[in-house]
């Protein structure tokens, strides 16, 4: 079922930059050394292409193009197993991609991947914005405190989830794709995350402890009058280091207005999200349902595979559908499956 549409945001706009420590030149994750499995299935190329330079061409701009699709759903790009595939022609690549080899090797490469060392800006960027929600204090402070719902709202956040035991901590794992796919490389931004403030059904205040340097407080008050409990107004402020070579190659004010946009969206997709569990009848009663709507950003359904349906603004699908679909093509495949494979199943019924 489609999503009522939510309040517009109000006061997006990035803070003046802060300089911080202009010497130490981005933060940076721990080098792990490349698996060697990841190269064991390299492919050889022929000794003639079988491709005709137009053939070729049009061969990796598809594979490319795919790129988005694949990495959305923690599997590396198309761009990151492009060795294996070199040389072949497409019905050998995709023979090899069905075999268990291929998928161990892609396996290699993602968690190296997460791991690999990455540079960010050492110019904090900070955004603030507000949005109207028909929800209680009670019911968007739970939200933001759990890490289930915060998949569901914020774009891009593949994984979060407690570590250790307890709600204090969380493990992250967020995509960015800046641009085209076809043309700027997905960004994995994988962090962990601190409850560093806490004030019941006011405030919560999520600060990055290693990885991908950011934070994030959110803040909720009455709206106006204060008449209506089940009503408040939740002011989100963000900061972040960017990615260095991003902001390098396309400017940090770009990116910047790009982010911007991520994060109105954001509150977009939380004041409907908060509305819906608050006519639901709170956080318990959402979850003991069991079938929540899965709220479907436009940038991780491509165009051109007669999925124009999920791509409508506000689009959404049940829970318990994409897990009943996603385990019906695992079974056919035998590997976790795309969104878009999933999305494919449930455009059968």
């Amino acid at each position: 079922a489609a999503a009522a549409r939510a309040p517009a945001p109000r006061g997006f706009s990035p803070r003046r930059a802060a300089s911080r420590n202009a010497s130490q030149g981005g933060i940076a994750g721990t080098p792990r050394r490349r698996a060697e499995s990841a190269r064991i299935l390299r492919a050889v190329a022929s000794a003639s292409d079988p491709l005709s330079a137009s053939e070729r061409a049009e061969f990796d701009l598809l594979r490319r193009a795919e790129a988005l699709a694949s990495s959305r759903r923690g599997e590396p790009s198309s761009s990151s197993t492009a060795a294996l595939s070199e040389g072949m022609t497409p019905d050998e690549a995709r023979a090899a991609q069905l075999s268990s080899e291929y998928a161990a090797a892609q396996l290699a490469v993602s968690i190296e991947g997460g791991f690999a060392p990455k540079k960010y800006a050492n110019v904090l960027s900070e955004f603030e914005g507000e949005v109207d929600v028909d929800a209680s204090p009670e019911t968007c402070y739970a939200l933001w405190n759990d890490p289930s719902f915060l998949t569901r709202f914020v774009p891009g956040l593949e994984t979060c989830s407690f570590v250790g035991g307890a709600d204090t901590f969380a493990e992250c794992d967020l995509y960015y794709q800046f641009g085209d796919a076809r043309t700027h490389e997905l960004e994995r931004l994988r962090f962990m995350t601190s409850a560093v403030e806490r004030v019941p059904n006011q405030k919560v205040h999520w600060q990055s402890t290693d990885g991908f340097p950011c934070g994030v407080a959110a803040s909720f008050s009455a709206a106006a009058g204060g008449s209506d409990a089940q009503k408040c107004v939740a002011t989100i402020e963000f900061y972040c280091h960017l990615p260095y070579e991003l902001a390098k190659r396309e400017g940090a004010m770009k990116v910047s207005l790009d982010v911007e946009e991520r994060l109105a969206q954001c509150l977009g997709n939380f004041a409907a999200l908060a509305a819906e569990v608050q006519r639901a009848g709170g956080m318990r009663a959402m979850r003991e349902s069991g079938d929540d709507d899965v709220f479907l950003d436009a940038d991780v359904v491509p165009a051109g595979f007669g999925l124009d349906a999920f791509r409508e603004e506000g689009a959404s699908v049940s829970a318990r559908a994409m897990r009943e679909a996603a385990e019906k093509v695992r079974a056919r495949v035998g590997r976790t499956p795309f969104t878009v494979e999933v999305l494919k199943e449930l455009g059968k019924k």
